[in-house]
């Protein structure tokens, strides 16, 4: 792992996208690395911090099957079970197959998943951000963990491409800009 882009191992910004999702749908950042094996430790779940988004969730607006899986999902994420997080998050789109943010919610967990040792799972990660703009092409939260998980692969004018894009959605997000400006750096395209 390249300890250069090791700080997005701490997830904090994820967090506080995953609550806003939850109600902006109406119902990890990634530790990057300059290889394209996507080998991490098998124990980075326990280097993840411990959250508690399940907790801020308003009950009352867990009125529908859908808002209640995600709530489920979000609940398998506070607790690192980002296998069950997955499941539940798949079930959740199987209800609502164009609901933009249960797409990104699905990549999250698959992303999740993948950096914490199942790396077979990047396709459906992209996968699931690539659903998440079909369905909403103002989806800027898709457009940026896209970004960083083709950052963590390497893959960095993909990831330019992504983030800037992204900042075109959400110009008021000062991280966006920070990784567009990282991934510029590594992809040696310092103009962008």
């Amino acid at each position: 792992m390249n300890n250069k882009l090791l700080r997005h191992s701490s997830p904090p910004f994820l967090l506080s996208i995953l609550a806003g999702t939850m109600l902006l749908s109406g119902c990890a950042s990634l530790p990057p690395s300059a290889s394209n094996n996507y080998k991490l430790s098998e124990n980075l779940t326990d280097q993840m911090p411990k959250t508690e988004l399940y907790q801020s969730i308003p009950k009352e607006k867990l009125n529908t099957t859908t808002r209640q899986l995600v709530a489920e999902g979000i609940k398998f994420l506070d607790e690192k079970d980002y296998k069950k997080a997955s499941d539940i998050f798949n079930l959740a789109v199987k209800t609502e197959i164009t609901n933009s943010y249960l797409h990104f919610l699905n990549g999250v967990a698959y992303q999740l998943r993948a950096i914490t040792g199942e790396s077979g799972l990047i396709p459906l990660a992209e996968q699931g951000y690539e659903m998440a703009i079909r369905f909403d092409s103002s989806n800027w939260l898709a457009r940026y963990y896209g970004g960083l998980l083709d950052l963590h692969q390497g893959h960095y004018s993909a990831a330019q491409d992504k983030f800037a894009e992204a900042t075109l959605y959400a110009p008021e997000q000062a991280e966006l800009l920070y990784d567009l400006a990282l991934a510029s750096y590594y992809n040696h395209d310092p103009v962008t």
